[in-house]
């Protein structure tokens, strides 16, 4: 006698041989959290918005002191001025200073559009949302290595001592010229950590991990191997030429 062909995209429970295992139930996914933050991130670009318009109401037709009053409890926050997409460089026409109570101004959030623009962000930012530093790549965003490393450059780190090293006096974001054999193989980058810190100034570090073009990432390696690297401090008004 022929049995029944099974199909084979159907399980059966054990010991039952014509009875099928009732499909899974599906597991519906808790939007709990993404609902919050979506509610804080609109919560916060609403009171930007209405905080902006108040400030135009009071500043034309408000009396100094009402004038006065709003400003002592308000400062500038960089917003953008509509929907800004993850990995989007920023631009001048992207964003604004608005005034904004500081009851509700975020954390880092930035204060002028120079210290956001040029840089990188690191996640999608709502119309009208606060910028901070830890919201985009580049030098003012201590969280990560990755997010300190400005965009289109990379992190190489060299060993030192105290000599070749400056004597411990090296902090970050100084500038340097890396000397092999007693010739500049790299001048004027930038000092991203010390050791494993990107902010703390250390008096004692074995490692500088500096900011590189590809190329000098590559050069910097095989210098390395043949000859002590020596770094040379810029002055700090100098910075980057």
């Amino acid at each position: 006698m022929v049995g029944k062909r099974r199909n084979k995209n159907t399980s059966y429970a054990a010991g039952r041989t014509n009875e099928p295992l009732a499909p899974a139930p599906s597991v519906a996914k808790n939007p709990e959290g993404n609902v919050t933050l979506l509610a804080r991130i609109t919560a916060c670009a609403v009171i930007v918005a209405l905080a902006a318009v108040v400030f135009s109401l009071v500043t034309v037709g408000g009396s100094q002191g009402e004038l006065a009053a709003m400003k002592a409890t308000s400062a500038n926050a960089v917003v953008a001025k509509a929907a800004i997409p993850k990995n989007t460089v920023i631009t001048e026409d992207l964003v604004e200073t608005t005034t904004v109570p500081t009851t509700y101004i975020e954390e880092q959030c930035a204060t002028a559009t120079q210290e956001v623009v040029g840089k990188t962000t690191l996640t999608a930012i709502a119309a009208k949302g606060q910028i901070g530093s830890n919201d985009v790549a580049g030098p003012a965003n201590t969280s990560s290595l990755a997010a300190t490393v400005e965009t289109d450059w990379f992190a190489a780190s060299v060993s030192v001592d105290a000599e070749t090293g400056l004597g411990g006096l090296l902090l970050q974001g100084d500038y340097v010229d890396v000397l092999a054999g007693g010739r500049p193989i790299m001048e004027n980058v930038r000092v991203i950590a010390l050791d494993a810190s990107l902010t703390e100034p250390l008096s004692e570090y074995s490692t500088v991990t500096l900011q590189v073009s590809r190329a000098d990432a590559e050069a910097l390696q095989v210098a390395q191997f043949d000859d002590p690297v020596r770094l040379v401090l810029h002055a700090a008004a100098q910075g980057r030429s």
